[in-house]
C-alpha cells in the first residue's frame, strides 16, 4: 500500500532532524544525547511512525558517536524490546533521571570552581559551561583558559560562549597549553567516556594531564551517570577522521592523522565529578555494581 503524503512528510522531517544531529561535530556529548532523545520522542509521538523508523534512528546516532558512552547507554536502553505506548513512558522517565543528574553535577561542579581563582579546560563540554555560568551567577569571578581543539576547534566556541556571558576568557593555539596549565590553579575537563580504568576525552587532554601531575594541579573531570560504563561495554575506537580537516594537501607519501578522541588514565591529584559526588577513580567502580 502506497505511503500517504502526510506520512511521507513526517518521515522526512525526521530524515532532517537526524541529519543535524549527525552532523554535530562541536557540541558536547550531553547536548547530542539530549538531541537523540527529543528525536526518539517527536518518531514515538506520532501516529505516522512505526517502530522500524525508530530503531533504524537510534541506530544511526549510535554508529555516528560511538565514542560517546552516554549514546550507547541510551541505545543500550531503548533496545530493551520496550514496545509503544511503554516506550514512549520509558524515555520520557529516563530523560527526566538526566535532567536531575545533570543538574547535581552542574551545582556540585560549580561549587568547586568557585575556590579558584582560575581553571583550565579543553574542547567544548555543556555541563562545564553550565557549571561556570552557575558558578558566575554564585558571585565567581574567576578567570578561565581555553585551547581552541583542533581541528573542529570547540574550543574556540566555547571560549566566545563564555566571553559573550561576561566571563574572563583566555583563548590560545593548542601548542600554548602548557603555560595555560601552569598558569591556571585547577583543571576542569569533560568525558565522553569513563569507566573503572580510564576515560575518553578530545585529544589533548593525555598532555594535559601529564602537566598537571607534574605541576600537583588539582583535576576533575566531570561527567553525567550515564557516561559511566564498565571496560566490557565500552571498546575505545581511535577512529581516524577525516584527512581534509587536516590539509588539503594529498600525496601518496603522506598519511594524515585526524583524530578527535584520545584514551586517558587518571594521574594526580585526579577526582571525577559525578551527579552530587566527588570520586576518587577507584570509586567509579562502585557506581557500576
Amino acid at each position: 500500500m502506497p505511503k500517504s503524503i502526510s506520512k511521507i512528510r513526517f518521515e522526512l522531517s525526521v530524515q532532517n532532524k537526524l541529519h543535524a544531529i549527525l552532523a554535530n561535530n562541536t557540541e558536547g556529548a550531553s547536548v547530542i544525547e539530549l538531541a537523540a532523545i527529543e528525536l526518539f520522542e517527536y518518531i514515538l509521538k506520532s501516529d505516522k511512525a512505526d517502530i522500524k523508523l525508530f530503531y533504524d534512528a537510534a541506530n544511526a546516532v549510535r554508529s555516528k558517536f560511538s565514542a560517546m558512552a552516554n549514546i550507547i547507554s541510551l541505545y543500550r536502553f531503548v533496545k530493551g524490546n520496550f514496545q509503544p505506548p511503554e516506550l514512549r513512558e520509558r524515555i520520557a522517565a529516563y530523560k527526566k533521571a538526566l535532567e536531575i543528574d545533570r543538574k547535581n553535577t552542574i551545582e556540585i561542579c560549580a561549587k568547586i570552581i568557585g575556590k579558584f581563582d582560575s581553571i583550565f579546560t579543553l574542547s567544548n563540554s555543556s555541563t562545564i559551561s553550565q557549571a561556570i555560568l552557575r558558578a558566575k551567577e554564585q558571585g565567581w569571578n574567576g578567570k578561565v583558559s581555553v585551547v581552541e581543539s583542533r581541528p573542529i576547534r570547540e574550543g574556540a566556541i566555547l571560549a566566545s560562549q563564555l566571553a559573550q556571558a561576561g566571563i574572563k576568557t583566555e583563548l590560545g593555539i593548542d601548542m600554548i597549553l602548557p603555560d595555560f596549565v601552569k598558569l591556571s590553579q585547577a583543571m576542569i575537563l569533560g568525558a565522553d567516556a569513563v569507566t573503572p580504568t580510564y576515560f575518553v576525552n578530545k585529544i589533548g587532554t593525555r598532555i594535559a594531564i601529564d602537566y598537571a601531575r607534574t605541576l600537583k594541579k588539582p583535576i576533575y573531570v566531570v561527567a553525567v551517570r550515564s557516561k559511566i560504563v564498565s571496560n566490557r561495554e565500552y571498546k575505545f575506537d581511535i577512529n581516524i577522521r577525516p584527512a581534509s580537516e587536516v590539509t588539503e594537501n594529498h600525496h601518496p607519501n603522506l598519511l594524515i592523522l585526524n583524530r578527535y578522541f584520545e584514551l586517558v588514565k587518571p594521574a594526580g591529584n585526579f577526582h571525577y565529578i559525578v551527579g552530587h559526588q566527588v570520586l576518587q577513580p577507584k570509586e567509579i567502580r562502585n557506581l557500576l555494581k
